[in-house]
């Protein structure tokens, strides 16, 4: 849906990252314990460059954007260590956890 609605890659972050903030993720991964979630990731990619976007919790998200020339991947664990653009209060979120 988010590559239906933009026509680059930053603007399919950009959708994502707007229905995650209006919507949420998905639900419990488990039907007994509704409580546990797991997260996300995706890659956004075009002609002219690259995304990677982790979703946190329900609502919250970070986007790193792969350099000219660079590579990335994704796997079954948050990956992102830079300070890229995030959801708002992710970061004092994370601050005040000791992350």
């Amino acid at each position: 849906m988010d590559l239906l609605r933009g026509r680059t890659a930053r603007e399919a972050v950009d959708v994502c990252c707007a229905l995650l903030e209006a919507h949420g993720q998905g639900g419990g991964c488990d039907e007994t314990d509704k409580g546990w979630t797991y997260e996300n990731g995706f890659l956004f990619a075009d002609h002219s460059e690259a995304y990677v976007l982790e979703t946190a919790g329900v609502r919250h998200w970070c986007v790193e954007r792969v350099p000219p020339g660079g590579r990335r991947n994704i796997s079954n664990g948050l990956s992102i260590r830079t300070n890229g653009r995030t959801s708002e209060h992710i970061q004092a979120i994370c601050a005040s956890n000791g992350w």
